[in-house]
């Protein structure tokens, strides 16, 4: 997913989007927010393979952690070990 693509999410309810994008069109994940909701961000975080987006906020005065990852559907087994690592 690159920056055009993460364009095509931009629509009309669409307030904030965090995004983790990989040269390739394998990997990418996306956080997409509702402009209505009041949000304010405190720190976003990405990992180097565009497979984890991870975003703290503040999301209607309540604190709150928003974490969108993709999985390898391929069987990684080290996977899983990798993530509760970091």
């Amino acid at each position: 997913m690159q920056g055009a693509e993460v364009e095509k999410f931009k629509v009309g309810w669409v307030g904030h989007i965090f995004y983790s994008s990989f040269s390739s069109k394998r990997n990418g994940v996306l956080i997409l927010i509702h402009m209505n909701i009041s949000f304010v961000l405190l720190k976003q975080t990405k990992d180097t393979e565009s497979r984890i987006v991870h975003v703290e906020a503040i999301v209607e005065g309540m604190p709150v952690v928003l974490c969108n990852i993709y999985v390898p559907n391929m069987g990684d087994s080290l996977f899983f070990m990798r993530l509760i690592r970091s």
